[in-house]
C-alpha cells in the first residue's frame, strides 16, 4: 500500500509552528532585558562615581607630588581617548538598533535587537571590534609601564583582559558575535569602569612610588646602595651619589604604540639632559622631522617596521642615544558620507527623506580612530533606480560636488526609489595612491 501523505494544507500549519518555535527559541525574555538594564544604570552611576573621583585624586596627587604631574597627564589624556571611543561605539550600536527611532544610547529602545552589536563591532569595511582591542591593548600595556607595584600591575592585567577561552577565532568574534544590543551596551560600561578602575590604581602608584624615592632618600639612607628610577618602560641606575648617566632618550607615538602608513605620525620625544632639538635623528624605513618640538615620521610604502635611530655630539665625539622600533599598520578604510544642507552627514543604509537627501551637495570621507584624517575625494556617480519600472539613470561628478545633473537625479527621486553613491575614489593622505571606497545607499521616502 501507498504511504500517506500530508495533505499541503498540513504542511503548511506543520512549517508554521517549526517557525514559531524557531522565533520562540531565539526570543530573548523581558526578564532577562529587564535584568541588563538594571546592570547598566548601575554601571552608568558607578562610572560617574568614578570619573569624578580619579579627577579629585590626581589632582590631590599634583598638588602634593607636582613631579607625578607629566605622567598623570599622559595616562588620563589616552583615558579619556579610548572612554570616547567606546562611548562613539555605543552611540553606532544604538543608531543601528533603533534605526529611524534612534535617538542616544542612553536612549536604546531596541534592546533585544541581534545584529547591531555584530554588525558594528565586526564590520568588515570598519572593524571596530579589532580597533577597540588595539587601543585596550596599548592602553594597558602604557598603564602597566608606568606603575612598578606587582599586585597593581595583576589588578590592571585583569581588569583590560582581551583573553578568550573560544580557540581560532578572534578575541572581538568571541566577544561580538552573539550580543543582544543591551548586552554591547552592558559590555561596553564594563569595560569604561574598568578603564577608570585601573587609571585610578595606576595613579595611586604613581604617588606611592614618589613617597618612597622620596623616603629612601633621606639622611638616614641616602649612599647606601645603588637605586632604580623609572624613565618610561625602562629602569636605569641611579648611582649612589645621586646621579644618573644623561642624556637619556626615549620616542613613542603620541596616540599609540603603532605608525600608521601614508600619514605622518607624530612621535613624542622624552629626553633628560639634552634638548630635542639638539639629538640627530635617522629613521630606518622612513621619513621623519621635527616641527614645533615634535618628531614626526612617515612609514615607507610596505613598510612593516620603522626603526628610529638617535644620537648626538658631546666632546667632539659621537654618542649614541638608543633607537625605536615601531609597528607599521596601513590606515583603516576611511567611511564615505553624504553631506547634507545645515552640516548633517548622512552615511546610508537608513531610508531618508526625499527633501532631505534633495539637500545633499558634496560627497566626503574620513576615519576619526585611531586619527583623525579627511580624505579627498576624486570622483563618484550617482546612481538612480526607479521602484516600480526599475529604470536605472546615472551621472558622474569629477570631484567631490554633486554636479546639476546630479542634484536632478535626487530632485526627481520618489517613494521607494533608491539612490546609490557609488565609484567613490578618494586619495591617500600623502597623494601618492587612489582607492574606491564602498557605496553609500539611500533608500527614499516623502
Amino acid at each position: 500500500m501507498a504511504g500517506y501523505r500530508l495533505p499541503p494544507r498540513q504542511k503548511m500549519i506543520n512549517l508554521v509552528y517549526i517557525i514559531l518555535i524557531a522565533m520562540l527559541a531565539i526570543n530573548i525574555s523581558a526578564d532577562t532585558l529587564d535584568t541588563y538594564s538594571l546592570l547598566d544604570r548601575g554601571l552608568k552611576t558607578r562610572i560617574g562615581q568614578m570619573h569624578s573621583f580619579s579627577g579629585s585624586l590626581r589632582s590631590d596627587i599634583a598638588k602634593a607630588h607636582p613631579a607625578t604631574d607629566s605622567a598623570m597627564i599622559r595616562i588620563d589624556s589616552m583615558t579619556n581617548d579610548l572612554l570616547a571611543y567606546i562611548d562613539g561605539l555605543k552611540e553606532d550600536i544604538a543608531r543601528a538598533a533603533d534605526k529611524k527611532k534612534y535617538i542616544s544610547a542612553d536612549s536604546l529602545r531596541n534592546m533585544e535587537e541581534l545584529n547591531a552589536v555584530p554588525d558594528v563591532m565586526l564590520s568588515a569595511v570598519n572593524p571596530r571590534g579589532a580597533i577597540l582591542r588595539e587601543r585596550l591593548t596599548a592602553y594597558r600595556d602604557t598603564l602597566l609601564a608606568s606603575v612598578s607595584d606587582p599586585d597593581v600591575r595583576s589588578l590592571i592585567s585583569s581588569c583590560l583582559s582581551i583573553e578568550h577561552d573560544r580557540r581560532l577565532t578572534s578575541w572581538e568574534k568571541a566577544t561580538f558575535t552573539s550580543m543582544p544590543a543591551i548586552g554591547g551596551m552592558v559590555y561596553l560600561n564594563t569595560l569604561k569602569e574598568n578603564i577608570l578602575i585601573s587609571q585610578t590604581e595606576a595613579f595611586r602608584d604613581i604617588a606611592f612610588s614618589v613617597i618612597s624615592r622620596q623616603r629612601s632618600s633621606g639622611p638616614d639612607t641616602a649612599g647606601t646602595e645603588s637605586r632604580y628610577v623609572l624613565i618610561n618602560s625602562d629602569q636605569k641606575i641611579v648611582d649612589k651619589d645621586g646621579t644618573i648617566e644623561v642624556p637619556v632618550v626615549s620616542a613613542y607615538p603620541y596616540m599609540e604604540r603603532i605608525l600608521y602608513s601614508e600619514y605622518d605620525n607624530p612621535v613624542e620625544i622624552m629626553a633628560i639632559g639634552i634638548m630635542p632639538d639638539a639629538i640627530d635623528y635617522r629613521v630606518e624605513g622612513g621619513s621623519g622631522g621635527l616641527r614645533h618640538g615634535r618628531y614626526y615620521i612617515c612609514p615607507d610604502a610596505g613598510s612593516s617596521r620603522v626603526r628610529l635611530h638617535m644620537s648626538c655630539v658631546r666632546n667632539g665625539e659621537r654618542k649614541d642615544l638608543g633607537s625605536q622600533t615601531f609597528r607599521v599598520k596601513p590606515l583603516p578604510t576611511p567611511s564615505p558620507y553624504i553631506l547634507l544642507q545645515g552640516g548633517d552627514r548622512y552615511t546610508g543604509n537608513v531610508p531618508v527623506e526625499k527633501s532631505r537627501i534633495a539637500s545633499a551637495f558634496r560627497i566626503g570621507a574620513g576615519i576619526s580612530e585611531p586619527v583623525a584624517i579627511d580624505y579627498q575625494v576624486i570622483r563618484f556617480e550617482t546612481v538612480l533606480i526607479r521602484s516600480g519600472n526599475k529604470d536605472i539613470m546615472s551621472a558622474a561628478s569629477d570631484g567631490p560636488e554633486l554636479t546639476d545633473a546630479q542634484k536632478k537625479l535626487l530632485l526627481s527621486a520618489e517613494n521607494g526609489d533608491k539612490i546609490y553613491f557609488t565609484g567613490i575614489t578618494v586619495r591617500s593622505p600623502k597623494g601618492s595612491a587612489t582607492y574606491e571606497l564602498p557605496p553609500v545607499s539611500a533608500p527614499v521616502y516623502e
